[in-house]
């Protein structure tokens, strides 16, 4: 009352009680009241509502960290000023929090540009968590450091955030100061609770907290009407630097420090293991959102997991976790938690620690196997199939012969392929595993597709849709869609091929699948080239290999540049279209894939011979067709076939020309672009004859027409 009192310059007189006093004074006033950082005084609440009932036209606006817990009261949450994101950049200068940094370090140093220095002040401002104080802190600091600088001490600690300013209020002399002074101001049962729920990240259900930490709804709400967390989407959530802080609190009481890590690992891990199966039958949708909603606290329960170095603790992540980074194409991070695990585990043990670290092992390999590791990949995934065999569940058996099989195929070896696929839907059929026996056919209509069978692949392929029709499971759909574009793709259905490309994009962007997005973007691309819109195409291509950098997938990059570089071709942009061949060719000889080594091969014949040098495209051309004929990728060589035709007529051979055209275009497993070119050739060469078809072609074989042109 005092305070109030003297903001409206009033006496009291002795004839009435201070409060009755005031409010009379009050009554009959148009006036709004600001009482600021009110968190410290609690006590007087009750005054505030009593000067409202007591008048008609007074209106309060009270700041504090804790609401006052009133009838009268309407909550507002001053929310912490917006943050880019790590990777909207060129926006940042539009983001409050970082027009504030800007603001409070011109008033240090007046030519402060934040063009050389948006990384470093982007990422203290998400370091901050959009804290007003704490933006205005660290700005302070720019005239005697750099912001990369400054990023690094307030990595390292909060005592950074500080300030010798002479006329800023003791509590704002530094973060610690604000937290604690909201620390004084809670309870013994508040405090413990602030320390126990920090071992958390990235948010937390109350349950979890209950489970873990042993901390009731009552206390949370307590600790959010104080402003200590905030709720949002069903979960409470900490401020970065706070929960930091309440770190700090937890590791002065090294008992307690030591009950919650594992608590939290062991809750997370039977988190992950009660949606395992849901995620293995790929039917994620709630069950994948509430999971990537806990990642977080996964990957922080997993390294705990990691440090305790046992089958028990680490074993139950193994199988979610990889579900988990499959359907997410994240197998840079796979990678290195499975080797991290088969090393803890140490694969030379025997019992079931020793199953525990083949099963790593093999995750291991899976994940090396998807950045086209494919050495590495295969000696893992061998060395531990015969513990895999061992075990009555056969699922880790099934993904590892799955991985081999997909080895040999990006290798060019069908033969080898088609065999172990036939295995992996033989265990399939034997466990009653549909979405596993879904994505195995997948695989066979792909060696079928590439062997030229487009009748098997179709058929192989339907079987495979009316599995997943039956039981959903969007990833496998989402895998059958790419499957059966590239199908209609190479049958000329260019609409049908569009469709299913279009749709299975929706599917992988939807589930974060980075792998399949960017095998979705090159097919787009490949047919917006089919519809000569090359343009349009180069920009497909171009995001495709900007996605396989990102996650490492070499046989997609090969693949997306390869062409990227056929868009380039189209539009006469041969030396641009020689570069991207040329990378691609060397990211697919040394990762090994035959089949996109001939395939670039024959792209770059094709450009050899637009710009005169016919010598060059005929070495090109041979070459391809050699590792074409050596892996019994058929249709591949026929494409190669028409471009040796090409390059015939160039040479004036018109009659070996039309020899070679006319066998491309009379074969029923030529390819549509393959088909196109030599049809194109023909009417080139002999307009009246067209695509017509002589004894002598019908007699011959691919073989025989491989061994000539080899052999010429």
């Amino acid at each position: 009352m005092p305070a109030i009192a003297n903001a409206l310059d009033f006496t009291f007189r002795d004839d009435m009680t201070p409060e009755e006093e005031l409010i009379r004074h009050l009554d009959g006033k148009a006036m709004l009241l600001v009482l600021d950082n009110f968190e410290h005084l609690m006590s007087g609440a009750a005054l505030v509502s009593r000067i409202l009932v007591g008048t008609r036209e007074v209106k309060i606006l009270a700041t504090a960290r804790e609401r006052l817990n009133l009838r009268e009261e309407w909550l507002f949450t001053v929310e912490a000023l917006r943050v880019p994101a790590e990777d909207d950049f060129e926006n940042a200068a539009q983001y409050a929090a970082v027009q504030l940094f800007v603001q409070s370090a011109r008033r240090i140093q007046p030519d402060f540009d934040l063009e050389p220095n948006w990384a470093a002040v982007v990422r203290i401002c998400q370091l901050t968590a959009g804290m007003p104080l704490a933006i205005e802190l660290a700005a302070s600091w720019v005239r005697l450091m750099t912001c990369d600088q400054i990023v690094a001490e307030i990595e390292r600690s909060l005592d950074f955030l500080t300030t010798s300013l002479r006329n800023m209020p003791d509590r704002h002399q530094s973060i610690r100061a604000v937290f604690e002074s909201s620390w004084d101001l809670l309870s013994e049962v508040e405090q413990e609770a602030l320390r126990r729920i920090s071992v958390f990240q990235g948010g937390f259900a109350r349950e979890a907290a209950e489970a873990v930490a042993g901390v009731s709804l009552p206390t949370l709400t307590a600790l959010a009407d104080k402003s200590l967390l905030y709720f949002v989407n069903g979960r409470f959530a900490f401020h970065g630097m706070l929960r930091k802080y309440a770190c700090e609190k937890l590791d002065a009481h090294p008992e307690t420090r030591a009950a919650m890590y594992p608590a939290h690992s062991q809750f997370y891990a039977e988190f992950l293991s009660t949606r395992a199966e849901k995620l293995a039958q790929d039917q994620p949708k709630n069950v994948y959102t509430e999971v990537v909603r806990e990642i977080d606290n996964i990957r922080a329960a997993w390294q705990h997991a990691l440090d305790q170095g046992d089958e028990a603790a680490i074993g139950p992540f193994l199988w979610p976790l990889y579900r988990l980074y499959d359907i997410q194409s994240n197998y840079i991070e796979g990678e290195e938690a499975f080797g991290k695990a088969a090393k803890r585990l140490n694969a030379a043990l025997e019992g079931e620690r020793r199953l525990a670290a083949a099963r790593a092992m093999m995750l291991h390999g899976a994940c090396l196997h998807n950045l086209a590791r494919y050495d590495e990949a295969w000696s893992l995934l061998r060395a531990s199939l015969p513990a895999l065999w061992t075990q009555a569940d056969v699922r880790e058996v099934r993904l590892a012969l799955s991985c081999l099989g997909n080895i040999v195929y990006s290798r060019g070896d069908y033969r080898q392929a088609r065999a172990y696929f036939k295995e992996v839907v033989e265990l399939s059929r034997a466990a009653d595993e549909p979405i596993t026996l879904a994505k195995a056919l997948l695989r066979l209509s792909d060696v079928a597709t590439v062997q030229g069978d487009h009748g098997e692949a179709r058929h192989v392929i339907e079987e495979s849709l009316a599995i997943l029709e039956e039981v959903g499971g969007d990833q496998a759909r989402m895998r059958a869609l790419l499957t059966l574009g590239d199908i209609n793709l190479k049958l000329g259905q260019l609409e049908d091929a569009e469709r299913n490309f279009t749709e299975a994009l929706k599917l992988s962007e939807a589930l974060g699948a980075r792998t399949s997005e960017a095998v979705a973007l090159v097919s787009l691309g490949r047919v917006a080239h089919a519809l000569g819109d090359y343009a349009r195409a180069s920009a497909l291509c171009r995001r495709s290999v900007a996605v396989c950098d990102e996650i490492r997938h070499r046989w997609n990059k090969a693949f997306a540049l390869m062409h990227l570089g056929r868009a380039c071709h189209a539009v006469g942009e041969y030396a641009k279209a020689r570069h991207h061949y040329q990378s691609s060719l060397t990211e697919s000889q040394e990762i090994g894939s035959r089949w996109i080594t001939a395939s670039v091969l024959r792209q770059m014949g094709d450009v050899h011979l637009k710009t005169g040098d016919s010598e060059s495209a005929d070495h090109a051309l041979r070459r391809a067709l050699k590792i074409a004929a050596a892996i019994q990728a058929s249709p591949l060589a026929l494409d190669v076939i028409a471009g040796v035709a090409a390059v015939e007529a160039a040479r004036g051979e018109q009659a070996r020309a039309l020899q070679h055209a006319r066998f491309v275009v009379q074969q029923p497993i030529a390819e549509y672009e393959a088909r196109e070119t030599a049809s194109a050739l023909l009417a080139e060469l002999e307009p009246e004859a067209g695509a017509e078809i002589d004894a002598h072609s019908e007699d011959l074989t691919l073989a025989a027409v491989i061994d000539d042109i080899l052999g010429a």
